[in-house]
C-alpha cells in the first residue's frame, strides 16, 4: 500500500471563502519585480549602437541646401523626412541612426534647430533632410 493511497481519491475540500478567479490570483504577483529595471538594462544592451559618423563635404552641402529650402517654405509646415543621429547619452559619440517623418513647424537659424512634429532637432545631429511632396507625407 502506497503512502497516500487512503486520500488520493478524495475530492478537494471546499473553503468557506469563494474561489478567486485564476486571472485575479495571478495579478497578486505581477507587481513584485525583484529585479526592477533589469528588463530596461537588457533592452539597452541589445540595442544596436554605432559611432557618430562625420558627413562629407558634399553631404553637408546638400543638407545645407535642403535647410535653406526648408527655411523658405517653413510657414506652410511642409512634411519632411530627416535622417539623424541620436546619441545614447548627451555628448556621447555612440548612439543610433533614426529616420523621422513629420511636419516641420519651426526653424531657428541661430540655434540651428528644426521643430519637427513638436520635437526640437539639432541640425548638427542631422545627416540628411528631405522635403516631401504631398503623396509621401505618411508618418513613419
Amino acid at each position: 500500500m502506497g503512502r497516500y493511497d487512503d486520500i488520493i481519491g478524495l475530492e478537494r475540500p471546499d473553503s468557506a471563502h469563494p474561489r478567486m478567479p485564476r486571472a485575479d490570483r495571478a495579478k497578486q504577483f505581477m507587481p513584485f519585480a525583484s529585479l526592477r529595471g533589469f528588463g530596461d538594462e537588457i533592452r539597452e544592451k541589445e540595442e544596436v549602437r554605432e559611432d557618430r559618423r562625420i558627413p562629407g563635404e558634399d553631404e553637408e552641402a546638400e543638407k545645407n541646401a535642403r535647410v535653406n529650402e526648408l527655411a523658405r517654405v517653413i510657414s506652410s509646415h511642409p512634411a519632411v523626412r530627416i535622417l539623424l543621429f541620436v546619441p545614447r547619452q548627451a555628448g556621447s559619440g555612440e548612439g543610433k541612426t533614426v529616420r523621422l517623418t513629420g511636419n516641420a513647424s519651426g526653424y531657428d537659424p541661430v540655434d540651428r534647430t528644426v521643430l519637427l512634429s513638436g520635437r526640437k532637432i539639432s541640425l548638427d545631429d542631422v545627416y540628411s533632410l528631405e522635403i516631401l511632396s504631398g503623396d509621401e507625407t505618411e508618418q513613419k
